[in-house]
């Protein structure tokens, strides 16, 4: 979908990401979990070898964290509904005690009340869960996998090479291209995370996400109008 872990704007639903555990800084080393097998594997132990339990914890990672994101949209949306219900429910309560009442102050007060109603903006619509999971999805997909392989790929590579170039023994050489991907993963992890978000930002997200809730009019109009409402 926390530092990019917590920055940026998940269109499709990573509102809070304050409390998203899957985009806690340590749980987002298990989407490098893929990229620190492949860095162990020009060694010869039998865990380096085994490339298929390395990726498969960055898929199911990925996945658990879709499903979630997809869920707590879900999840949200039901609950505005609710509270959309209740609030209307304690509008015609109050519609009806008004009604009963009497006097010049009582329709003041009701013309008040009407008022503020007015002066509370509607709700921001929350995202839908598909979009939410897509967003998701789709920032694993950079943020995780395509941006993280093509960057430690080109690192090892470039430092093979200028080993290499140096003639220096092959198994310096390994340990050196692997010690240069490995500490290399905590200083890109919340760059390549930003760069992901800007990147949904600036096309996928202007396509699905919602429109920003309409600002509220200054307060000179609604003065205006208050004013005009007694007049009559």
């Amino acid at each position: 979908m926390g530092d990019k872990s917590k920055g940026g704007g998940d269109a499709g639903g990573g509102g809070a990401k304050a409390n998203d555990v899957f985009r806690d800084p340590f749980i987002r080393y298990l989407a490098y979990v893929g990229e620190i097998g492949r860095s162990l594997s020009t060694f010869s132990c039998p865990v380096s070898k085994n490339l298929s339990f390395f990726t498969g914890l960055t898929s199911t990672y990925i996945l658990a964290d879709t499903v979630r994101t997809g869920y707590m949209a879900f999840k949200d949306n039901q609950g505005a509904g609710k509270e959309d219900k209740k609030d209307d429910k304690k509008e015609d309560k109050d519609d009806k005690d008004d009604k009963k009442k009497k006097g010049k102050d009582q329709k003041k007060g009701k013309d008040d009340k009407k008022d503020e109603k007015e002066e509370k903006p509607p709700p921001p619509p929350g995202p839908k869960p598909i979009a939410a999971a897509f967003d998701r999805y789709t920032w694993h997909m950079l943020a995780s996998l395509l941006i993280p392989s093509y960057t430690l790929g080109g690192v090892r590579n470039g430092v093979d090479r200028f080993m290499c170039f140096l003639k220096v023994p092959r198994p310096l050489r390994t340990y050196a291209v692997a010690f240069s991907a490995l500490t290399l993963i905590p200083l890109i992890i919340r760059p390549i995370d930003m760069l992901s978000d800007h990147i949904l930002d600036v096309s996928l997200r202007k396509i699905y996400s919602p429109p920003p809730p309409p600002s509220p009019p200054p307060k000179e109009e609604e003065d205006d109008k208050k004013d005009k409402k007694k007049k009559k």
